[in-house]
């Protein structure tokens, strides 16, 4: 395997593929951070150099029968030009949730052909994680819908 499968099948950028091992039902990635092209907050500029890391586990969608894992070794970052410190955010992150952009994507388009119960019993995950990945969308889709001057619903 290679990180230009991780790339075109998952959608995962800035990372380089590392090993694959097989645990119970788990398909796991093992990758790591190596983009470097990130801008400071503060500043701007892309000099940056990584200063500790941690593991984190992300879901994947799944392949076949196997769920799907990616094993991330992720790096805090500094800036050489203002010295900040922080943790980068990477295109297929959303925030500190424990899946990948493309497992919610999925998730979504599944959601248009099935319950929510549906969906969360095929991509063998609690009902809670399908509902909050639907209420995210829900929240992006209406969040500049202007109803200053509503004055009957229904």
């Amino acid at each position: 395997m290679s990180t230009s499968i991780l790339y075109h099948a998952f959608g995962l950028k800035g990372i380089q593929y590392k090993a694959t091992r097989y645990e119970g039902e788990y398909l796991i990635f093992e990758a790591e951070m190596v983009t470097k092209d990130i801008p400071c907050p503060d500043c701007g500029k892309t000099d940056i150099i990584f200063k500790g890391s941690k593991r984190r586990q992300l879901l994947l969608p799944s392949i076949g029968r196997k769920k799907c894992l990616l094993d991330l070794l992720f790096h805090r970052v500094q800036c050489l030009g203002c010295r900040r410190i922080w943790w980068p955010k990477l295109s297929f992150m959303l925030g500190k949730h424990s899946y990948a952009r493309s497992f919610a994507l999925q998730v979504l388009d599944l959601l248009k052909m099935a319950t929510i119960k549906d969906v969360a019993n095929f991509m063998r995950v609690g009902w809670d994680m399908i509902k909050n990945i639907h209420k995210l969308k829900l929240k992006r889709m209406y969040r500049t819908r202007p109803i200053k001057n509503v004055r009957y619903i229904g």
